[in-house]
């Protein structure tokens, strides 16, 4: 099979199995883990999240005016962000107490669910999660006695692009031996990788529920953590001050203004500028994100080899996608590139259309 490099482009969708709240979804996740004494939130959290559906009240008078929907993520996270900006009362706590639920939300409902295997050996012991296969196949890591990636030639590495907060892929690539490459560039506090350890560059557009920064110190360091807890628990290395978790929101600037941001959208530029498949996986590309379509015609206005795009939904979304991305990509040569493989969702696409696509065993 003649390789070709593949640059998987991550949304909401791709983290649904893993228990992941949606966007359309998440304050109502959310909300139903302030209600329910087991949930694992303690009194301190339980105030932070009410806070947050304070402030979100607050603001339903704006919709007798303006078309928002606040009880969606990016609409709330959006106009959050765009008040502390412009330095409305409250707003600043309000953001953080937002960043906070985000984070929280994501460690809990995700640590609720059991990650679903993929079943590809004889060996039980052989079968692992969903995510951790999803790893080891973009970095051919061999996980098969017959697996030819692993011999493939390559002139380029396979790479991933996600707009998710989580650190599920993070997560999988750590016990697949595979070294996360975030492209933060100097900002980066992160140990260095092992010579030995496969690496693929892992863009997170959006920040990362594992990534925290200094909100009082004036530079751009990033501190980079293998779980949740870590991003919200420890100090700033300069003036001991409390970390923050490093998102941004998915509206608007989408964060590229961010100095500390600005080299990861580099990167995912340049990654889909030199695509020659590009797969996306659990992305809806609404109408609404004309930032993100002005950014992918740019990358993809360079691109001269692009030979595939592989767009994965689930079942229930993928006429919708068929249309969506048919208007997207137009041309008759760009629709000829267009494959909607019959998956249901991400487990389902890993398991058994994944390694059709990028080579595997024979």
């Amino acid at each position: 099979m003649p390789f070709k490099k593949n640059v998987f482009l991550l949304g909401a969708g791709a983290s649904a199995d893993a228990g992941a709240p949606l966007m359309w979804n998440f304050l109502q996740t959310a909300q139903a883990l302030l209600r329910d004494p087991r949930s694992g939130l303690d009194d301190e959290e339980r105030k932070r999240f009410e806070s947050v559906f304070r402030y979100q009240f607050q603001l339903r008078k704006a919709q007798a005016f303006v078309d928002v929907d606040l009880d969606n993520i990016e609409d709330l996270f959006g106009v959050l962000d765009l008040d502390e900006r412009v330095g409305q009362p409250g707003a600043k706590a309000a953001r953080e107490n937002l960043v906070f639920l985000i984070v929280r939300t994501l460690e809990l409902t995700i640590g609720r669910t059991e990650l679903h295997p993929v079943y590809w050996e004889p060996d039980p012991s052989r079968n692992v999660n969903a995510w951790d296969r999803f790893a080891q196949v973009v970095a051919r890591v061999p996980v098969a006695k017959n697996d030819r990636r692993a011999s493939l030639v390559k002139t380029e590495p396979d790479s991933i692009v996600t707009f998710n907060y989580d650190t599920l892929i993070d997560a999988a690539m750590l016990r697949s031996a595979v070294h996360p490459e975030f492209c933060l560039g100097d900002a980066d506090d992160r140990r260095t990788s092992p010579a030995s350890a496969a690496k693929i560059r892992l863009i997170k557009l959006h920040g990362s529920a594992g990534w925290s920064h200094c909100p009082l110190c004036d530079d751009d360091r990033v501190y980079v953590f293998d779980d949740y807890a870590g991003s919200r628990a420890k100090t700033c290395a300069t003036c001991n001050a409390p970390l923050s978790p490093l998102i941004v929101p998915p509206t608007w600037d989408k964060g590229a203004s961010r100095s500390y941001l600005a080299p990861v959208w580099k990167a995912a530029w340049d990654e889909i500028r030199t695509a020659q498949r590009l797969f996306i996986v659990g992305y809806s590309a609404p109408s609404s994100d004309r930032h993100f379509r002005y950014f992918l015609a740019s990358a993809l206005a360079n691109n001269y080899d692009l030979q595939d795009v592989v767009v994965v939904t689930d079942e229930a979304g993928r006429e919708k996608a068929k249309t969506t991305y048919g208007a997207l990509f137009t041309g008759a040569a760009a629709a000829h590139r267009l494959h909607f493989p019959e998956a249901h969702g991400f487990v389902n696409f890993v398991s058994n259309y994944l390694w059709h696509f990028v080579g595997g065993p024979g």
